[in-house]
C-alpha cells in the first residue's frame, strides 16, 4: 500500500491524488527533489514547486534544492540545508533520516541542531585543555579536520576562540559569558544547602562571611543547636587577623598585604610567627581561630572560591570550647573543608590539587 504523504506544497492536486493511489506513472517532482523523508512515523513526498524537477546535474539543480529546502521546512520537517545524501541515506541524532533517489549528490546532509552543538562544546573543551591546533581537535573529539575546520571558523567568527600564531584560544565572548555567570550566582543560595548540612552534622553555629573595607562581615548563618552556642547577627564584622573567616579570606595574599593589615589590628609584634601560622593553614585550606577574638570561642574555617580561583567568601563552624582536642579540630577542619569545596565546585572554582 503506498505510504499516506501529505500533498506536495505546490504540486498539482491531479498527481497528488494519483500518488495516493499507488500511480505508477512518474510524478511531476520525479527527479533531484524525489525522495523520501522519514520523521516522528510520517513519510512525506515533498516539493517545492509545479514544474519538473531536472536531474542533478542541470544548471538549475540549486534551485531546486534550495526550494525542497524551504519546503521542508515550512511542513516542519527537517532540512539538510539544501544538501542532499548519499544513496541509503544518513541518520541523525533524533532519528531523522532522509534517503534519495536515483543519483547521490554526494554531499552528507547536515547533522542535527543538538549534535552540532555538542560538537561545539566538544571542540571548546579540547581548545580549554591547551590543545589548539585542528590535528589536536580531531585527535580528542574524533571529528574529520573539514567538520573540525568548520566549527572552529564559526567559533572564531562569533568570538568564542582566537585565531594566533601559537593555534587557537578560547576567545573574548567566552569570559563574557564567564563573568555575566559569575555576577548572576548567588553566593548564599549556593552555600545554604552545605551550610544547613554542616550545621546538622556539627551542631554548632556555621557562618558565610565575606571581606569587607578591610573587615570579615557575615552575610548568612546558621545558628548551632548545643545548650552553649554561639550567637551572631547578619551583617556584623569581625577583625580580619584574629578570626578564622578572616584568616580564610587572606590566605593567598603576599606577605607584604600580610604585615600591613597584621600591623594595622595587632600592631608589629609577632607578626613572622602569624604568618608562618597562616602558610601552614594555606596548605591544608583550613585556618583557625583558638579564642584569638573571643574567649572560649574556638573556630575553623575554609575559603570558598569563584570560577576565577580566587577567593570570594570563607566559611566557618564556631564551637564554646574549654579545651579543644587536636582530634577535635582535625575532625572539624575535614567538615568545613569538604563543605567549602563544594560550594566553591557551585560556583564553577577548578578543582585544586
Amino acid at each position: 500500500m503506498a505510504p499516506d504523504w501529505p500533498t506536495p506544497c505546490a504540486a498539482s492536486a491531479s498527481a497528488a491524488t494519483a500518488a495516493r493511489k499507488g500511480s505508477t506513472s512518474s510524478p511531476p517532482w520525479q527527479g533531484v527533489g524525489c525522495g523520501w523523508v522519514r520523521t516522528g512515523g510520517l513519510d512525506a513526498r515533498a516539493v517545492a514547486s509545479d514544474q519538473p524537477y531536472r536531474p542533478l546535474g542541470s544548471a538549475d539543480a540549486a534551485d531546486h534544492r534550495r526550494d525542497l529546502s524551504l519546503c521542508l521546512s515550512r511542513r516542519g520537517l527537517p532540512s539538510s540545508d539544501g544538501g542532499f545524501c548519499r544513496r541509503g541515506g544518513t541518520r541523525v541524532d533524533d532519528g531523522t533520516a532522509i534517503q534519495t533517489k536515483g543519483r547521490a549528490s554526494g554531499k552528507l546532509a547536515q547533522p542535527s541542531g543538538t549534535q552540532t552543538l555538542l560538537r561545539g562544546l566538544d571542540v571548546l573543551e579540547t581548545i580549554a585543555g591547551g590543545r589548539g591546533s585542528i590535528a589536536e581537535v580531531c585527535a580528542t573529539t574524533g571529528l574529520g579536520p573539514e567538520i573540525s575546520r568548520r566549527l572552529c571558523r564559526t567559533l572564531a567568527d562569533r568570538g568564542f576562540l582566537t585565531r594566533g600564531a601559537a593555534g587557537l584560544t578560547l576567545g573574548p565572548a567566552l569570559l563574557k559569558l564567564a563573568q555575566e555567570a559569575d555576577r548572576q550566582i548567588d553566593l548564599i543560595t549556593v552555600a545554604r544547602p552545605h551550610l544547613d548540612a554542616l550545621a546538622d552534622a556539627t551542631l554548632e553555629s556555621v557562618h558565610l562571611a565575606i571581606e569587607d573595607e578591610g573587615r570579615v562581615r557575615y552575610v548568612h548563618m546558621v545558628h548551632g543547636r548545643r545548650r552553649l552556642a554561639l550567637r551572631s547577627i547578619v551583617g556584623e564584622t569581625r577583625p580580619m587577623t584574629r578570626t578564622s573567616l578572616g584568616k580564610a579570606l587572606m590566605l593567598d595574599m603576599g606577605d607584604a598585604e600580610l604585615r600591613r593589615r597584621f600591623e594595622a589590628e595587632r600592631g608589629p609584634d609577632g607578626f613572622d610567627a602569624w604568618r608562618e601560622t597562616l602558610r601552614r593553614c594555606a596548605v591544608r585550606q583550613t585556618t583557625f581561630d583558638s579564642a584569638e577574638f573571643e574567649a572560649s570561642v574556638h573556630c575553623v574555617g575554609a575559603p570558598v572560591r569563584a570560577a576565577s580561583g580566587a577567593i570570594v567568601a570563607a566559611i566557618s563552624v564556631s564551637s564554646i570550647v574549654e579545651a579543644p582536642t587536636d582530634a577535635w579540630r582535625a575532625e572539624l577542619a575535614a567538615m568545613v573543608a569538604k563543605a567549602a569545596r563544594a560550594i566553591s565546585a557551585e560556583l564553577g572554582a577548578p578543582e585544586r590539587g
